[in-house]
């Protein structure tokens, strides 16, 4: 293996002037048939996996009510029967409406200030509303 890398190491030293001017540009001729290649591959697999996506049903298609403020924890044994754990709230502190959800867009979002949509309910004891998150985004506070 050694002797081989010598051997190459040797035969490279040997291009000088106008030689090792024509073997780069060989070399840059190749890689710039290889890239156009790829990049023409890459295009027309690029156009099947947008047809596909488009037939997906969008998210902001569902409809609801809209909520804005920050998402915070709640003690899950303040509304044990009906399986809350956040709360959005406003710029004062004061709660807007409990949420709910079945997946974990409330973990992630926790402390943000955010647009909540979704259907609103009312918990078990018809007291309060609770929102069934659909759909959070995420605001940028620092503008």
């Amino acid at each position: 293996m050694l002797n081989l890398l010598k051997t190459l190491h040797n035969r490279a030293e040997e291009y000088k002037g106008k030689r090792l001017l024509v073997l780069l540009a060989i070399i840059f001729v190749i890689f710039v048939l290889l890239g156009i290649l790829f990049g023409y591959i890459i295009s027309t697999t690029n156009g099947n996996i947008i047809e596909k996506l488009s037939n997906v049903p969008n998210v902001t298609d569902q409809t609801g009510t809209i909520y804005e403020g920050r998402i915070s924890y709640v003690d899950p044994k303040t509304y044990p029967d009906d399986n809350i754990s956040y709360v959005l709230l406003d710029k004062k502190g004061k709660q807007i409406i409990l949420l709910r959800t079945q997946d974990q867009k409330l973990v992630v979002a926790e402390g943000h200030f955010a647009k909540v949509t979704g259907n609103v309910s009312k918990t078990i004891d018809g007291k309060k509303d609770v929102l069934e998150v659909a759909v959070i985004l995420l605001k940028n506070v620092s503008n």
